[in-house]
């Protein structure tokens, strides 16, 4: 893959894949901490599941970046 390739893979990743994880990861927290109201322990577990699969995500992406960074 050619350098400029490369910078254009991790602007994506940096731009177009992180922001729309940090805004689910931060939507979660707020309807967890009850801000939007009341919530069923089932929406409760389903918003640790959603949680920590963008978590996950992150994680990997994370991993890729370290990876495209390499000469």
């Amino acid at each position: 893959m050619d350098d400029e390739r490369r910078e254009e893979l991790r602007r994506v990743l940096r731009h177009d894949v992180r922001t729309p994880l940090a805004v689910i990861l931060g939507r979660c927290e707020l309807l967890s901490a009850g801000l939007q109201g009341p919530i069923t322990p089932a929406q409760a577990s389903a918003l640790e599941a959603i949680a920590r699969n963008a978590t996950k995500v992150t994680r990997l992406l994370d991993e890729a970046l370290e990876l495209l960074q390499r000469p």
